[in-house]
């Protein structure tokens, strides 16, 4: 249970440090990323934001499985946990740093370096269940359009996302 709902928190934190990270290079004076934007193809039909949405359940757990094989393939090969949590975050801050066709940047290996840091420490402390929650979470967030405003049209959107994600995280009481 409680590793669901601090997993959930966490997702969030990576959702909130994702949607910061437009603004960390403008403070380094470098030129800001594109921002990630909600698939356009939510927009269009009810079967692609659902799709989307169920990827969301999927991805979880792929990423956190395969951040734990990593970790143990490292630790095997290394022998020393320290070391070989080093190189995982220094992997995945690699991985995750930008773009491959424009190589990664100083500014995007930095954010991913700080989520790759956030993703161990939730590995390590609170272990797989936790980080699969918390990439639930995070998918779900990133891949629905979120508004508060009952006017927006895709408004019954986010509402479903956001109740899906309140009924996720209070299964863990």
């Amino acid at each position: 249970g409680r590793d669901l709902l601090l997993g959930s928190l966490l997702g969030v934190v990576l959702f909130i440090r994702f949607q910061l990270s437009p603004t960390v290079p403008a403070w380094l004076g470098a030129a800001p990323p594109a921002p990630d934007a909600v698939p356009p193809q939510v927009f269009g039909e009810a079967r692609y934001a659902a799709a989307l949405f169920l990827r969301s359940f999927s991805q979880g757990p792929f990423f956190g499985v395969m951040g734990l094989f990593f970790l143990l393939l490292l630790r095997v090969l290394l022998r020393t946990q320290w070391l070989a949590v080093l190189a995982w975050i220094a992997l995945v801050a690699f991985l995750a740093g930008g773009p491959p066709e424009a190589g990664p940047s100083w500014s995007g290996l930095l954010l991913a370096g700080v989520r790759a840091v956030i993703c161990a420490a939730i590995l390590l402390r609170g272990g797989l269940m936790q980080l699969i929650a918390a990439f639930v979470v995070w998918a779900c967030l990133s891949n629905c359009p979120l508004t508060l405003d009952p006017s927006a049209w895709y408004a019954a959107l986010s509402y479903f996302c956001l109740a899906t994600l309140a009924a996720f995280a209070a299964y863990g009481f």
